[in-house]
């Protein structure tokens, strides 16, 4: 049987040579066949992905006994543990409040782990774990950050994880010029430009935790009310729904579409804001 002069590539869809595939051993190395993907798409797959940030350059506990951690075996966004590096805190000093130490701050860096020097208290209180002379636990800002970096890229999904303050649904937040935001918005308009008028930003991820500039998209509260995770209206049950909003009560016509009251309401509410706008 003739051999074919082409092959199809499986990861770029491409039929090219057979010279462009590289051989693999078959039937115990006797036989070779060429392999499934082109060598191009192998260079890509196999190319090394760059590493996250290191949670703790300087290898110190960050509940400031000044000792130096462990090196973490595995890769965990949960806990803020890159292999490789040093974690954040000794086994069971996650949990120690300043009192536990001899001085709040023993090794004089921000327990952030951001690795500055912290200013040194001008005067003691107890209730905030300060002592005067002894450096401080944080640097002015820093109390409320999970880590010494604002992201860290998921290797299974791509997002953009923000590790500093959350909000009770999931939302990062950060300060700009002062004022508090939503770092997802922030990040979008840092790419992108300003979001336009009655646009909301949408999560394609899902994942609220995420900022990445191309897991975002710029739509109207309606489209990102029906992109939710349990959204069962299509277009023509929220046509209806504004259709009927003088003849039907928010709590009948949520119960006939199976949803929230609340749901119903922020839909009518919606569509009479655009209709006077």
């Amino acid at each position: 049987m003739q051999r074919k002069s082409t092959l199809p590539c499986r990861v770029c869809l491409r039929e090219l040579p057979r010279e462009a595939f590289d051989l693999r051993p078959i039937a115990g190395g006797k036989q070779t066949r060429p392999r499934s993907s082109c060598r191009e798409c192998q260079r890509v797959t196999l190319a090394p992905k760059p590493k996250p940030h290191a949670p703790n350059p300087k290898g110190l506990c960050a509940c400031g006994c000044g000792e130096r951690t462990a090196i973490a075996v595995q890769t965990s966004n949960k806990h803020g543990r890159v292999c490789g590096e040093p974690v954040r805190f000794l086994p069971g000093h996650n949990f120690r409040t300043s009192g536990e130490a001899k001085e709040p701050n023993p090794s004089g860096l921000c327990r952030c782990g951001c690795g500055e020097a912290a200013p040194l208290a001008d005067s003691t209180n107890k209730k905030r774990g300060i002592v005067e002379g002894k450096p401080q636990r944080f640097l002015p800002g820093h109390h409320g950050r999970k880590g010494p970096v604002d992201y860290i890229e998921s290797a299974k999904t791509g997002c953009w994880v923000w590790q500093r303050y959350k909000d009770s649904r999931g939302y990062g937040q950060t300060a700009v010029r002062g004022k508090p935001e939503l770092a997802h918005r922030v990040y979008y308009e840092r790419v992108y430009g300003p979001i336009p008028e009655g646009k909301e930003i949408d999560h394609l991820c899902r994942n609220h935790a995420c900022v990445r500039p191309d897991h975002l998209e710029a739509v109207s509260h309606v489209v990102n009310v029906r992109r939710g995770r349990a959204t069962t209206l299509s277009d023509a049950d929220v046509e209806n729904i504004i259709a009927c909003a003088g003849r039907e009560t928010h709590v009948e016509t949520s119960r006939r579409y199976g949803v929230t009251p609340t749901a119903i309401r922020a839909i009518r509410a919606r569509r009479r804001r655009a209709a006077t706008s």
